[in-house]
């Protein structure tokens, strides 16, 4: 099979399975945050918790394994930056959560004045950072899911013969 012929195959795959699984993923994130975190009077602390962490390590992660290879690498590059993406997302969450912690709190303490628009404008810029947090966060994951899918289909294991040898020849 050529080059042209396996690129052509290549773009197929992803406007077939990519782009249909990307819309899919990102209105279930929206659902999900639009019903949970967009809702002030309920306090989704614990939720925001897992999420942090969740977050946190996929970075921690990343910045790890990339120690591991070697710095003017290729593989080093891609993987630092899917760290930083998910450092970012990390970030992006921990600031959402804190706005939705000042909402409902804001909520619980005060019964709003139907003028105040600052609650409302609160939540906006929660659910903004929260779908923010969420896509960076999907982008990083898909990119560290790419990079291993790669490593995987690159690397040669070795053949399992019915003598126990262990190599890359069949025996003869």
């Amino acid at each position: 099979m050529d080059r042209d012929t396996k690129r052509l195959i290549k773009t197929l795959v992803f406007l077939i399975l990519g782009i249909p699984y990307t819309l899919l993923v990102l209105i279930l994130g929206l659902a999900f945050i639009t019903h949970t975190f967009g809702n002030p009077k309920f306090d989704t602390t614990p939720v925001s918790y897992v999420g942090f962490a969740v977050l946190a390590a996929t970075s921690n992660i990343c910045f790890s394994w990339a120690r591991t290879t070697n710095t003017n690498s290729q593989l080093f590059q891609k993987i630092r930056y899917a760290g930083e993406l998910g450092f970012f997302s990390t970030i992006i969450f921990l600031l959402a959560a804190l706005l939705k912690y000042f909402a409902v709190n804001f909520y619980h303490y005060n019964k709003p004045d139907p003028d105040n628009d600052l609650v409302p404008t609160v939540k906006v810029i929660y659910i903004v950072l929260f779908l923010s947090a969420y896509m960076i966060a999907c982008i990083c994951f898909a990119f560290i899911l790419r990079i291993l899918i790669n490593k995987l289909t690159q690397t040669k294991f070795p053949m399992i013969h019915r003598t126990g040898n262990f190599d890359d020849t069949p025996p003869e």
